[in-house]
């Protein structure tokens, strides 16, 4: 037997009539989180194309350089605050903003102090120091 609805029937056209979700509280009818999480995450990639660019996540701008703080690496680098080498721990990495081939790795503190340190003089092993 073939049972046909009608506009008006109970539980026809009634939103969370007979719907398990709708004695548990959901909303029906409104959309899921997840429809309304993407909806927002358009809207603001919409509204942040009108903005100028931004930094990627990590970096930000110091005194005219850009600055990224890394994780340990197995690589050596010169630390150009201390001439002492950075390996195997966390450190910054900068550089003059519009250049990235000119950066450099620093320790963190030596990157945070910069601004205090006396100009290095580098000297090769039997140099005079005066």
């Amino acid at each position: 037997m073939l049972w046909i609805a009608r506009v008006g029937d109970p539980g026809v056209g009634d939103p969370g009539v007979g719907d398990p979700r709708h004695e548990k509280g959901v909303e029906v009818g409104k959309g899921s989180k997840r429809a309304a999480r993407q909806a927002q995450a358009l809207a603001a990639l919409r509204s942040s194309q009108d903005e100028p660019a931004r930094l990627p996540v990590g970096e930000r701008t110091e005194g005219g350089s850009t600055v990224r703080s890394v994780a340990a690496s197995d690589r050596v680098y010169r630390c150009p605050g201390c001439d002492q080498e950075v390996a195997g721990v966390p450190h910054v990495v900068a550089w003059p903003v519009g250049d990235p081939d000119s950066r450099r790795h620093w320790h963190s503190p030596c990157w945070t102090h910069r601004g205090r340190r006396a100009p290095g003089v580098l000297r090769g092993r039997g140099a005079p120091r005066h």
